[in-house]
């Protein structure tokens, strides 16, 4: 359902310059749709098709983050969060159950 729906809006990102006749040649852009909308979504539609697809698309990762439903691209090696924030929570996390494990064994 979802693949339908991006591959449907992908179909309407479809532009392409062309040169206008006059005494200069100018570029032109010329679409397949006018409605801004449709190129909107047509614009998002086609991101999404090569953030998935794309050469980059091993680099894409789910957050490991507990609750969290983001993604995103790995940009650098040591790169494991989608955020900073979800990043901090997690490190909190663990220093906060640590800190109680060692309040219990002592």
């Amino acid at each position: 359902e979802a693949l339908a729906v991006v591959n449907a809006y992908a179909r309407t990102a479809a532009d392409w310059r062309e040169l206008a006749p006059g005494p200069e040649f100018r570029a032109v852009v010329r679409r397949a749709v006018e409605d801004p909308l449709r190129l909107a979504l047509g614009a998002i539609s086609a991101a999404a098709v090569e953030l998935f697809a794309g050469e980059g698309a091993e680099r894409l990762r789910a957050c490991p983050a507990p609750g969290c439903i983001l993604y995103f691209v790995r940009t650098h090696a040591r790169r494991e969060w989608c955020t900073v924030g979800c990043g901090n929570r997690v490190r909190v996390a663990r220093h906060s159950r640590r800190a109680r494990e060692g309040d219990e064994a002592g």
